[in-house]
């Protein structure tokens, strides 16, 4: 760009692990521009992931889950058409869609700011919504893919993962943590994903979990509302464990987290967590790649079932030949990695 921008808006509404990416783009932004005002579209439900980094002005809650189906409603798309007729008064000179899909060019377009980067190859025609279409190297991870569209303007796209968890939910931990039965060190264990074919067996989860109980470790599952089942079944026969599933906000987790001597969890929003706040983690991947998905610089601490395999950018979706590569990692290796991380 040849002028600073005052006001600028990045626009990555979900899914969670992806949004904790993207603090990287607002990081570099933040450093390139420490004067200009900068917002972020972002589900409502994760806001809590970026609400109080200390680079973020402000946050635009996404109402993904109430909007869904906006289309049945007379009264939803009144709403959703305010809510676009309102993104143009954010008077932004500066849009970055890290999402590059139909809702986020949307909203890009509804800005009507001057400039406005999207990928080139952006899916369901989101390069539409952009007026600065940006081609990504070849080969590029997943993170590399949004840095590009700040490296576009000019800016140093330098990754900075790191995440700050709302002040409210520090205190909450500091308050809690003993009361949870968490006073000694302890791992954290995130045996839950949304996907069937990037699960682990609940079996080895539970003999993971013992083996970390036997170094000393208290461990405590975390996960989403709505995957108790998978947790319950990861620790069964592990007397001990601390079942958190469901009862933590996402501030409260990266509060938690942030303290946590170990985290393990397989390619979901977990690790990027754990790795934004500064906790040793280890990966067990299959039908994904931690070198494209994983965190930055992580791959190292990642257990990849697939190795080898030629994989699509969406082979997770098959869950027999997931859970197959899933099964390639053995309990004994994602100990020894443990061990290298205490």
């Amino acid at each position: 760009m040849t002028a600073a921008p005052d006001r600028i808006l990045i626009i990555r509404p979900s899914a969670l692990g992806d949004v904790c990416r993207t603090v990287s783009v607002l990081a570099a932004l933040r450093r390139a521009w420490p004067g200009a005002t900068i917002d972020w579209i972002v589900q409502d439900s994760f806001a809590d992931a970026v609400r109080a980094h200390p680079a973020l002005d402000g946050v635009i809650p996404f109402p993904r889950g109430r909007w869904r189906r906006w289309w049945r409603s007379a009264s939803l798309i009144r709403e959703v058409s305010g809510w676009c007729r309102s993104m143009r008064l954010g008077a932004y000179d500066l849009v970055l869609d890290c999402q590059g899909l139909a809702r986020s060019a949307v909203a890009s377009w509804s800005t009507r700011a001057p400039v406005r980067a999207v990928r080139a190859d952006a899916r369901e025609l989101a390069w539409l919504g952009g007026t600065m279409r940006v081609r990504v190297p070849a080969g590029a991870d997943a993170l590399g893919e949004m840095l590009a569209l700040v490296a576009a303007l000019g800016v140093a796209a330098e990754p900075d993962p790191a995440l700050h968890a709302p002040p409210e939910d520090v205190r909450w931990w500091r308050a809690s943590r003993e009361r949870l039965g968490l006073h000694a060190r302890f791992a954290a264990i995130a045996p839950t994903s949304r996907w069937p074919g990037k699960r682990w067996d609940p079996a080895r989860w539970a003999e993971l979990a013992r083996r970390l109980q036997s170094r000393g470790l208290v461990v405590a599952a975390i996960g989403a509302p709505g995957e108790e089942t998978q947790v319950s079944a990861a620790l069964d026969g592990v007397p001990g464990a601390v079942n958190l599933c469901g009862s933590l906000s996402i501030g409260r987790m990266m509060a938690m987290l942030a303290d946590a001597s170990l985290a393990v969890a397989q390619d979901s929003a977990a690790i990027h967590i754990a790795a934004g706040m500064g906790c040793p983690y280890v990966g067990i991947f299959g039908p994904t790649d931690p070198e494209r998905t994983g965190p930055w610089r992580g791959a190292q601490w990642c257990l990849w079932g697939g190795r080898g395999e030629s994989l699509g950018a969406h082979a997770y979706r098959d869950e027999a030949h997931g859970r197959a590569l899933m099964d390639r990692v053995a309990v004994d290796a994602v100990m020894e990695r443990c061990e290298a991380r205490l």
